[in-house]
C-alpha cells in the first residue's frame, strides 16, 4: 500500500507541492516501517525559498492525526549532509527526482541506480 493511500493527506500535499512545482516530497522516519506511527516525517527538498513557504502556507496538515512535521531542505543540503541517503527517506510521489553533480569535467549521478531513467530536478 502506497503511504498516500494509507494517510490521504499525503496525496494532498502531493498534489499541493504539484501545483507550486519545483518541490520533491519524501517520506521518512518511522512512518516508513510502523503501522501507527506517532507522526509523519516528511521532507521538502526545493531550490526556492518562496515555493517551500508557498507550500507552508497551504496548511494541509495542521489538523490530522497522526500530524505531519515538515522538514524543508535545499537539494545542495540533502546531498551535503546525505539526509536522505542516511534515513531511507523515499519519494511520496510516483516520479523519482535524480540530481546531477556537475564535477571539474564530468557530470556525474550521485543517487540513480544503474539504468535509471534520470531527471535533473
Amino acid at each position: 500500500m502506497q503511504p498516500s493511500e494509507r494517510w490521504p493527506v499525503l496525496g494532498e500535499l502531493c498534489r499541493a507541492a504539484e501545483q507550486i512545482g519545483s518541490l520533491e516530497l519524501r517520506l521518512f522516519g518511522s512512518a516508513l516501517y510502523s503501522i501507527s506511527p506517532s507522526d509523519l516525517d516528511v521532507l521538502v527538498l526545493y531550490d526556492n525559498p518562496a515555493k517551500l513557504n508557498a507550500l507552508v502556507k497551504a496548511d494541509l496538515w495542521e489538523m490530522y492525526v497522526p500530524p505531519i512535521d515538515l522538514i524543508g531542505m535545499t537539494h545542495d543540503e540533502d546531498f551535503e549532509l546525505k539526509f536522505t541517503a542516511g534515513t531511507g527517506a523515499t519519494p511520496l510521489s510516483g516520479r523519482r527526482h535524480y540530481r546531477l553533480v556537475a564535477t571539474s569535467t564530468t557530470a556525474t549521478d550521485q543517487s540513480a541506480p544503474e539504468g535509471a531513467e534520470r531527471t535533473i530536478a
